[in-house]
């Protein structure tokens, strides 16, 4: 047939590129036979498509877990040497980022008693036989597109020895493994990038004596490293071993971040002792969108009263937000979960989620409190509350008032700590949905003001909300308040149960502190 040679061939090539499909035909007549200049444009669409897949770089995935809003309250007993602004005279300042941190010296003292485990590798070599196997493809299309051409183009011949189809199959198949020996090889790059942070953040963190210039480079490192597994890419055969990885060097971040807040929380120590605070009081002190303050804030808080009612709240967002039910759900109130109340909530009526919630926190009502707990149940309010990453937090028992016990009341105590009910009501203040609405007017609307708000009786206007809680063994308050055009949050709760004058006090000298020196 007319044109079947390979000058005619790459004439009808350059006419189909330069002149396009319609024009080639259109001119061609007779000498480019129609079903060959649609093979043309087949086939260079499938070769141009390969090539596109092949230079294509790998992309980025999302993150591997989800991070909380912020660290967890880590498992040490404070000694603080110096406030933070000890420190800045004394010539100590924050790191510059990781990407510029130089390496810790080959000199450092050897840690006594290491504070982080070692970084080890769980590498694992999938780059060889993906090399292999790409280079098998590579062959095999190069032999296959040599016999297309030699069948379809110099020889023609009605049995060809490949199909266009299987070259394409071909193409893609040595496209798509190119893509995951890249993604293999991004991968290799960030892991042993994490882990080289991560081997730097140990080092300085395992020191006989860290600073705290020395605690920040640590939390530099472990961020860096945390931000390399990111980059991982969800396809990569490295996933199984981020997941734990991650988890691991967040802890360890959570640790940095807290020994570097204890070594400037040496404030609150004076505070508590010109407030005649009892040795059972826990202090934490932080800013809304920042770090923390502690005294004591770890220990846990067995029967922590009313203030139980903010990890339910924030149970309850969490099934909010996880659109499990609405702040309209009707919720009946029923019998059993009666006790003494000084709140409009009654038995045998139906209100709303968002009414229980709100009369929960502005009247402190045991009754909505104790329906909460059993239409959400134990587990799922729990479960709730580890998923936001609160590890020692825990409703257990129901309240009642001075006589009345409700049905099915629990178990165990109810447990807390500062640290974690101040990150509470950081969560609380952050956010921005109808939920959080709720719980901020409550809160704002708080009818026992005899702790907070009358400690900042001399400057109202900086009071935000509060949540109280009292009985004989514990009380206590937790507080947003504004000082220097910054939001704070002050938890206080001795468990004597018998220190409203001390506790009042220590909140005003909280107060003072922050107005003149600021963090």
């Amino acid at each position: 047939m007319k044109g079947w040679h390979l000058p005619v061939w790459a004439r009808l090539a350059a006419d189909v590129i330069l002149r396009g499909r319609r024009n080639a035909i259109a001119s061609g007549g007779g000498d480019y036979p129609p079903y060959l200049t649609w093979l043309v444009f087949i086939l260079g669409h499938a070769l141009g498509l390969g090539v596109w897949l092949l230079a294509m770089p790998p992309g980025l995935e999302p993150n591997p877990t989800q991070e909380p809003l912020q660290s967890s309250a880590v498992l040490s007993s404070p000694a603080p040497p110096a406030p933070k602004n000890q420190a800045r005279r004394s010539g100590q300042s924050h790191p510059r980022p990781a990407s510029r941190l130089r390496r810790p010296s080959t000199n450092s003292p050897t840690p006594a008693t290491p504070a982080f485990p070692p970084s080890v590798s769980l590498d694992s070599e999938p780059l060889p036989p993906l090399a292999q196997q790409r280079s098998r493809l590579q062959a095999e299309l190069t032999t296959q597109g040599q016999a297309w051409l030699t069948g379809w183009v110099v020889q023609p011949s009605d049995e060809a020895t490949a199909t266009t189809a299987d070259l394409v199959g071909r193409i893609q198949a040595l496209a798509t493994l190119e893509w995951q020996l890249q993604a293999e090889v991004f991968a290799a790059q960030q892991w042993q990038q994490a882990i080289h942070f991560a081997g730097q953040a140990s080092t300085l963190g395992n020191l006989s004596q860290p600073t705290l210039t020395t605690w920040y480079q640590a939390k530099a490192y472990w961020q860096a490293a945390l931000a390399y597994l990111r980059q991982i890419p969800a396809a990569s055969s490295r996933r199984p071993q981020v997941t734990p990885k991650y988890q691991e060097y967040r802890h360890n971040l959570d640790v940095a971040r807290y020994r570097s807040e204890l070594l400037q929380s040496d404030f609150l120590r004076p505070i508590a002792a010109q407030a005649q605070l009892s040795p059972q009081t826990r202090i934490t002190v932080c800013r809304l969108v920042g770090e923390c303050r502690h005294y004591g804030g770890n220990a846990i808080v067995v029967r922590p009263a009313s203030l139980i009612k903010i990890p339910v709240a924030i149970a309850v967002l969490h099934q909010l937000q996880a659109e499990a039910v609405s702040l309209g759900t009707p919720i009946a109130v029923t019998p059993g979960n009666f006790t003494e109340d000084a709140a409009a909530i009654q038995v045998g009526k139906t209100y709303p989620l968002q009414v229980l919630l709100a009369q929960m926190l502005s009247h402190s009502s045991n009754i909505a409190t104790n329906q909460l707990i059993e239409y959400f149940g134990w587990e799922t309010i729990n479960q709730a509350l580890q998923q936001e990453g609160y590890r020692f937090s825990r409703v257990n028992f129901k309240l009642m008032g001075q006589v009345r016990m409700p049905a099915n009341p629990g178990r165990q105590a109810n447990t807390l700590n500062t640290d974690e009910l101040s990150r509470m009501m950081q969560q609380i203040y952050r956010g921005q949905s109808a939920g959080h609405r709720v719980i901020q007017q409550a809160l704002a609307h708080q009818q026992d003001r005899d702790l907070g708000i009358r400690a900042l009786g001399h400057r109202p206007g900086d009071w935000l909300g509060e949540k109280t809680g009292r009985t004989s063994s514990t009380l206590g308050t937790t507080l947003a308040l504004q000082s220097q055009g910054k939001t704070y949050i002050v938890t206080i709760v001795d468990q004597t149960g018998k220190a409203d004058r001390e506790l009042r006090h220590g909140i005003q000298a909280i107060a003072h502190y922050l107005e003149q020196q600021p963090f």
